[in-house]
């Protein structure tokens, strides 16, 4: 990656591999972005849709990790991430239910 190819770039890239359902590459292109600005929230927000779009089926909760490292960050912000959260939250919730433990779903599905 040259110098003049900047963080947006990088975004744009993962977006446009997203959108495709292109999603492992998707990933790829956003995992270089959080890794550039720990701080981008969005990257995180994408990583877990484009591990969503590889796991649909939550088979291996590939998206796990990162719905749960967006949460820990947008937490920060509730009323300007609330829709963010909510998907998160409503992922988690799903995957502790179709792995049978009840409690952990439940308090998922109790903070949406």
């Amino acid at each position: 990656m040259g110098d003049d190819f900047k963080l947006s770039d990088e975004y744009l890239l993962g977006i446009n591999y997203y959108n495709s359902k292109q999603y492992s590459l998707a990933d790829s292109s956003f995992k270089i972005v959080v890794k550039r600005d720990t701080n981008f929230l969005s990257g995180y927000y994408m990583r877990a849709l484009s591990n969503n779009g590889l796991d649909n089926k939550m088979e291996k909760g590939l998206a796990k990790p990162f719905w749960e490292s967006f949460i820990t960050k947008a937490v920060a912000d509730t009323i300007k991430n609330k829709t963010k959260l909510i998907s998160g939250y409503e992922y988690l919730g799903t995957y502790y239910y179709n792995k049978n433990d009840k409690p952990q779903s439940k308090s998922y599905y109790q903070k949406i």
